[in-house]
């Protein structure tokens, strides 16, 4: 966590998600710094969810990956408390929606690449 104060920007990213690796080629094509987060490697705290519920400015079933099988199968139908959602999250972090980029305090989840785009256009 020490490493992103000193970055103004950073991208949670997973590698084998197609909408993830177009997100690193346009950051990269625009000469845009940021570090990538490997958060499936590295999980997610609950201070960092916390954090990118406030930049993003939505609640926690809305970074949630409804459609995969283990949203479906553990948790779908439930109902479940922020506290709990969050929780979820740290327990099964490919449940983060993806790709998410993160500047000054504001996040953006870069799906479709148009919202990324829009975001990087209106931050500077």
């Amino acid at each position: 966590m020490n490493k992103k104060v000193n970055i103004m920007s950073y991208l949670y990213h997973n590698p084998k998600c197609s909408k993830s690796r177009a997100a690193v080629q346009f950051l990269t094509e625009e000469n845009i710094e940021f570090e990538t987060i490997l958060y499936l490697e590295t999980g997610l705290s609950e201070s960092e969810i916390r954090n990118l519920l406030k930049y993003l400015n939505l609640e926690p079933v809305d970074i949630i990956r409804t459609g995969e099988g283990i949203w479906k199968t553990e948790y779908q139908g439930k109902v479940l408390s922020n506290t709990a959602v969050i929780e979820a999250l740290i327990r099964r972090p490919e449940l983060l929606e993806r790709p998410i980029y993160v500047k000054n305090e504001q996040a953006v989840i870069a799906r479709p690449l148009e919202k990324l785009q829009e975001f990087i256009e209106s931050s500077h």
